[in-house]
């Protein structure tokens, strides 16, 4: 594939995240950074990548992509006006994800499923109420942990009746599966995501939530 647009690379990089290799999404969008330095989009898929990416590396290096990638976030976001509903809800999602605040995660995908992106909406819905949930039940609040993982649930659902093939949303998926105790189900999802992405079950992204249950 000869690529010439930004768009070009943008698409290249989705097709290597949809297959959880962020090493190889990173390469290509650092690329098209490099031709394109001012392309907004680009500079949003890459703030979002490099968080991703962030998340196969060591702490410390974890930390320092994670804090560059908020940064750029936040350069985005005084940028937003007069961009289209989908744009603000991708920026805004992902800079939620990779802050850490899920509950504005959360919050964030109720008004964009208000906009009419219910896809985009779901999908910020269940992130940010599964992991707030996993951060509840750490907490031991047990209740509310139980709380926040069906809604989580209820919001996945309703994103798998719009989307079923991109496999990360079946991680967080199994998470609050995990919480609630369905142990068989979230199994039954992190097989799901295995299969979409092409990668083993002892993946970091699935050891990880294993990890979490366990020490629940």
């Amino acid at each position: 594939m000869k690529m010439e647009k930004p768009d070009d690379y943008r698409l290249k990089a989705w097709e290597h995240v949809k297959s959880a290799d962020y090493k190889k999404a990173f390469q290509i969008i650092e690329k098209a950074l490099k031709i394109w330095p001012d392309d907004f989009l680009i500079l949003a898929d890459y703030a979002c990548i490099l968080g991703d990416y962030a998340e196969s590396r060591s702490s410390l290096l974890c930390q320092k992509y994670k804090r560059k990638a908020c940064e750029i976030f936040k350069g985005l976001m005084r940028q937003l006006r007069g961009k289209s509903d989908n744009v603000v809800a991708y920026v805004l999602n992902e800079y939620y994800y990779h802050s850490g605040q899920r509950k504005k995660q959360y919050s964030h995908g109720v008004k964009t499923v208000s906009k009419g992106l219910k896809a985009r909406g779901y999908y910020s819905q269940g992130v940010g109420a599964a992991w707030h949930a996993s951060e509840l039940a750490r907490n031991r609040s047990a209740h509310w942990a139980h709380f926040w993982a069906k809604r989580a649930i209820k919001a996945w659902e309703r994103y798998f009746g719009i989307e079923r093939d991109y496999y990360n949303s079946y991680v967080h998926y199994a998470l609050a599966l995990g919480i609630m105790g369905r142990f068989n189900d979230m199994e039954k999802a992190l097989l799901r995501s295995g299969k979409l992405s092409g990668k083993p079950q002892s993946y970091k992204e699935f050891e990880e939530v294993r990890d979490i249950i366990n020490k629940l």
